[in-house]
């Protein structure tokens, strides 16, 4: 994946390129990992430690809405929530921010947020579990 860093966010976030004869999907809350803030190049920690969440359970129509798939062959602008912030930051308009992260999806990502009926289904009709890193450098707007 690339990650399409726009000047100012949009819809089109990031670019999946699907090189394969394979079909996937991906879970696009399902990217898992962690991630650091930096104002201005350098690193600053949060105010305030942020538990992990609990995991809701996703009716079907939110299953359909977040479980992306990438066909063989397919290039697709999307969407993506890497799930990296543990806390709450001070920021303020006047500095430059960055989030540095590396994310995982595995085969468990799909059914983080139940979806099981959904995603065996697809699985069942040939789809796979997209398995891999997600991870760059990206600017935040505060």
């Amino acid at each position: 994946m690339i990650n399409n860093q726009p000047s100012h966010y949009n819809k089109d976030y990031f670019i999946i390129k699907n090189n394969t004869s394979t079909s996937y999907i991906i879970n696009i809350r399902g990217f898992m990992g962690e991630g650091a803030v930096f104002q201005s190049g350098k690193l600053i920690n949060p105010y305030l430690i942020m538990p992990m969440p609990l995991l809701a359970e996703w009716e079907e129509e939110d299953c359909i809405a977040n479980i992306l798939i990438i066909p063989a062959g397919a290039k697709i602008r999307t969407v993506l929530y890497p799930s990296v912030f543990r806390g709450w930051y001070d920021i303020n308009n006047n500095s430059n921010y960055e989030l540095d992260f590396k994310t995982e999806h595995n085969r468990k990502s799909p059914y983080y947020f139940g979806c099981k009926n959904y995603v065996d289904s697809l699985v069942n009709n040939g789809y796979k579990i997209f398995e891999g890193t997600l991870s760059g450098r990206v600017r935040l707007v505060p």
